[in-house]
């Protein structure tokens, strides 16, 4: 049962895409900490600052979470709250390795229970990410502000065709009592037979990729390649895992075997739906894949195989990208289907 946040909390209005600003936040801080403790590994752990000066990239993290409030309190356009969420992400990552020295009375950055405890903290944020998204559901105020914030984006991309859709979508689910909804359906739905006369390079690079992706799904190779990919992906990090065991079965290596297995099972469900023809629902499993392979299996390589690590820290964002991408674009395609973009 989903709690109608808006008939309670008229001061805070949820935003619909918060999901993926926060599941970016996520990523970047995770990716961050990695990378962080890659490069420390990697160059002899150096510091910055000598004698009794130590610069702490704690402090750097706190830095980068400042600018990214500096920049959702500047800015008012989507493209601003996509970065500073990564931006505050990657100062979060730098701030939260840092945990064990604020643990234990000696300030101790290898305090092996911190790896731990930063790793139970990634999963709860992920875990109440997904609570929110799945059970708070939108009041019929909260959909009319989200289209306003919508047609922001409008006016900025040159009467983008799927944010001008989206917008009217919001206002067909909102009060209609609302006085100002009328109205503002009336707009945009004039807007659509005045086109702006240069289209902006934006809207058209991403026509562009939208086409490319229409033409592509059409092709049965890339369906085959597609889950080719995801599926010998996931097997390979399995063999990875189930070889670091037989090696030695210690916390990490039993983590990185168990999380292989659910990264495959997400890839193998992935395949099931995909030839049930549910694109949608396959491409959200390979991408849940995917996170279960860096929120998880990548934590737990990382402390195995550094520099092998980092290669494959890369390649499961460059993955993830393109799984966001899939679903974006299917979305669409759903939503032209219904009539309710």
């Amino acid at each position: 049962m989903k709690y109608q946040m808006g008939s309670r909390f008229n001061i805070f209005i949820p935003n619909i895409e918060a999901g993926a600003l926060l599941e970016n936040f996520l990523i970047a801080a995770v990716s961050s900490l990695l990378l962080i403790r890659a490069f420390l590994n990697l160059t002899g752990y150096p510091q910055f600052g000598s004698g009794d000066w130590h610069i702490a990239h704690m402090l750097w993290g706190g830095m980068l979470m400042m600018a990214s409030i500096f920049m959702l309190l500047w800015f008012l356009d989507k493209n601003a709250k996509r970065i500073a969420a990564i931006i505050g992400g990657v100062g979060f990552g730098a701030f939260i390795d840092e945990l064990g020295k604020f643990l234990t009375s000696d300030n101790n950055y290898f305090f092996q229970p911190t790896i731990v405890l930063i790793y139970i903290i990634f999963v709860f944020l992920f875990l109440v990410v997904r609570a929110i998204e799945k059970y708070i559901k939108l009041s019929n105020k909260d959909y009319a502000i989200n289209a306003l914030e919508v047609m922001k984006e409008v006016v900025l991309y040159d009467l983008d065709e799927q944010e001008r859709q989206r917008a009217l979508h919001f206002l067909e689910l909102s009060d209609h009592d609302n006085p100002a909804v009328e109205p503002l359906k009336k707009m945009l739905s004039s807007l659509e037979g005045k086109p702006v006369k240069k289209i902006g390079i934006l809207t058209r690079f991403k026509k562009l990729l939208y086409d490319i992706y229409i033409e592509l799904i059409q092709k049965k190779w890339f369906v085959n390649v597609l889950v080719f990919y995801f599926i010998v992906f996931a097997i390979f990090n399995l063999s990875i895992a189930y070889e670091a065991i037989q090696k030695n079965v210690t916390f990490n290596t039993q983590g990185q075997f168990i999380s292989s297995i659910i990264s495959l099972a997400f890839s193998l469900l992935g395949t099931y739906f995909i030839v049930m023809d549910k694109r949608l629902l396959s491409y959200e499993m390979f991408k849940d894949s995917v996170i279960v392979s860096l929120f998880l299996t990548q934590f737990f390589l990382f402390y195995t195989k550094h520099w092998f690590g980092l290669f494959i820290l890369i390649i499961n964002l460059l993955i993830l990208v393109v799984s966001q991408y899939l679903i974006e674009q299917e979305q669409i395609i759903y939503q032209k289907q219904k009539h309710i973009i």
